[in-house]
Parts: C-alpha cells; sequence; structure tokens
C-alpha cells in the first residue's frame, strides 16, 4: 500500500513531463517553424554555397547575336551542366561542361566550352544564440578552387582560329562572372573566397576570384593573363517558398599580352561586361528553379537566362527544412 503514492506521484510527473500526442507545445512548435522559414536559402546559380550539400544545375542563357549582342537576328545560347558533390560535411567537388549554340551567316554553330572542375569548403558561423539561431546573424564563409581545361572547340569548319570565331565572344558576354567557360586557348585556375551575411530572411553575399594561366595555343601561345573577378549579391527569402535576389558581377584584366587586332569574337581584355541581374528563385521540396534577367550595363543590353537546380539532402536535412509536417516530426526530435 506505501507504494501506490508513490507510484502515483511518478506516473503523474511522467503525464507532465512528456504531453500526449495531440498536446505538443504549440508556440514552441510554431516559433521553430518560422525560424526554419526564415532561414535564407543559399542555391544560386554562379556563387559558392558555403554549406557545401551536394546539388545540381543545368543554367540556361539566351541573348541577341545581331550588333551589340541585340535580339535584332540570331541568338546566342549557353547551355552549362554542372554540379557539386558533398563528400563530408564543409568539402565537395563539383564540375561544369559548358555548351554553346550560335548562328551566324545562316548557320547553326555548336560549341563545346572550357571544362571545369572544382573543390570547395566552407561553413557558417552564428553571431548570436538569440532569436531561435537562424533567425540571428550568421556569418557564412567559403573558399574554392576551379581548374579550367584548354577545351574550347571551334564551332564551325569556316572557322577554324578560336580567337576570330564570333560564337565564343558572344557566349562569353553572358558570362559576366566566368568567362573562364569561353575563353580561347586558355589554361587557367582561379581561386576564390565567398562571404556572406545573413539575418531572418534577408542574405548579402559577395565573392571574390583571381584566374590565373596561360594561353596554350593560338597567336598568343605562351602568354599569360590573369583576371580579377568581383560578384555582389542581395535577396529575401519569402516565407521559404520565393527569393526574390539582385547581383552585380564583372571582371577585371589584370595581366594579358597585348591584342593588336580585335577582331570579332577575339577576347578584348578592355571590354569585359558589367552585368547587373534582376531575379527570383522558387523552393518546392529538393527543387530550385530560378527565372532571370540580366542587363549589359556598357551596352545597355538585356539577356535573359533559367537555372534548373536541384539540392540532393539527407533525410536529415530534409527532416530539419520540412517545417509543415507536424506528424512527422513529433514534439521531441
Amino acid at each position: 500500500m506505501r507504494a501506490l503514492p508513490i507510484l502515483f506521484a511518478c506516473c503523474s510527473t511522467l503525464a507532465w513531463a512528456v504531453p500526449a500526442r495531440g498536446q505538443i507545445d504549440t508556440a514552441s512548435f510554431e516559433e521553430e517553424k518560422l525560424a526554419l522559414r526564415r532561414a535564407p536559402p543559399e542555391v544560386t546559380t554562379d556563387l559558392l554555397e558555403p554549406s557545401l550539400r551536394s546539388r545540381f544545375h543545368v543554367a540556361f542563357r539566351i541573348g541577341g547575336a545581331g550588333p551589340e549582342n541585340s535580339f535584332d537576328g540570331p541568338v546566342t545560347w549557353t547551355v552549362v551542366p554542372k554540379g557539386w558533390v558533398a563528400l563530408i560535411p564543409g568539402f565537395a567537388v563539383g564540375a561544369a561542361v559548358p555548351l554553346g549554340f550560335s548562328q551566324q551567316a545562316g548557320e547553326d554553330d555548336f560549341f563545346l566550352g572550357n571544362l571545369r572542375v572544382s573543390a570547395a569548403g566552407g561553413g557558417s558561423i552564428a553571431l548570436s544564440t538569440a532569436n531561435g539561431g537562424d533567425l540571428g546573424p550568421r556569418l557564412h564563409l567559403a573558399a574554392a578552387l576551379d581548374l579550367y581545361a584548354p577545351s574550347l572547340t571551334p564551332p564551325s569548319d569556316g572557322c577554324d582560329r578560336l580567337s576570330v570565331c564570333p560564337g565564343p565572344g558572344r557566349a562569353r558576354r553572358l558570362h559576366g562572372s566566368e568567362l573562364e567557360l569561353f575563353l580561347p586557348d586558355a589554361l587557367l585556375a582561379r581561386p576564390r573566397v565567398h562571404v556572406a551575411f545573413s539575418i531572418r530572411g534577408f542574405r548579402l553575399s559577395s565573392e571574390l576570384s583571381l584566374s590565373a594561366g596561360a594561353y596554350v595555343g593560338g597567336n598568343w601561345e605562351g602568354e599569360g593573363l590573369a583576371t580579377f573577378g568581383v560578384t555582389g549579391r542581395a535577396s529575401y527569402d519569402i516565407v521559404g517558398r520565393v527569393e526574390p535576389f539582385v547581383e552585380i558581377a564583372s571582371q577585371i584584366s589584370v595581366l594579358h599580352p597585348e591584342n593588336p587586332v580585335p577582331l570579332p569574337g577575339r577576347y578584348d581584355p578592355n571590354d569585359n561586361p558589367v552585368l547587373l541581374t534582376f531575379g527570383a528563385r522558387v523552393y518546392a521540396a529538393e527543387l530550385a528553379p530560378a527565372l532571370f534577367a540580366s542587363v549589359d550595363v556598357d551596352r545597355g543590353v538585356v539577356f535573359f537566362g533559367v537555372d534548373l537546380a536541384g539540392v540532393l539532402r539527407s533525410a536529415g536535412q530534409r527532416r530539419e527544412t520540412d517545417f509543415f509536417d507536424r506528424e512527422r516530426f513529433g514534439p521531441g526530435r
């Protein structure tokens, strides 16, 4: 009989500490949903992702092939499939295969750009644990090394010298932050660093790069080249599902041989585009497609792009971000 009061007290304490399935702490659950919802996304078309999840992209860009890259006539397309594979937390390897298509003199020209392989490391630091962790300020850091093979191919039999092919020249103007993808006869290495700050749904990112290498063919064989690149980006996450963003990117030549004859398509180190991009990305489970439009500030030309992106997440990562599935999580994870 003496054990009955003790048993009753233990059962009462356990019932108070572990609520029934239908009686979870609604307030804390809503706070957790809000914290996860307001965590700024990281998927971008060209920048590093400090969390270094496995992800893939197929990025399409289309611009005019008429005078000054206008749409008064033929067009130029680029398609760049690329992806990252996370090997361990904080480290990933990646690759990109740039493809180009340009219409010239009534002919359709296809060409392969410079293949890229990459390795990257990164992570995030919480600057404050107040307001639910991800709601507070966070610093995101990443660094990568990109290597480019001189695989740019002549687009047609009538253009056997890459330095004077107009197609790759037009393709370069569609990639203001990564001209290396379509530079002719160049073997290049590009270290880059990424710094970002986020708080609630707002994210401000910047990336600096220094591309260096040498020409391995053409008129400039054996000559060195180096290019400094800078990209800035601002975005705001709207309820975890839509992310409008704006970017500005360009590259500046710091070392290049003289360009005695500026023929169409030949790389002119004094004519690197400054691209101002406006777009929006939508997040739906593992998919994160984006639409964007870029303005070539120097020439006043607009071109358009689509980025079909997706993130390959582990079961634990899906559990963290799928905050709407209340039955799946339960009150005590």
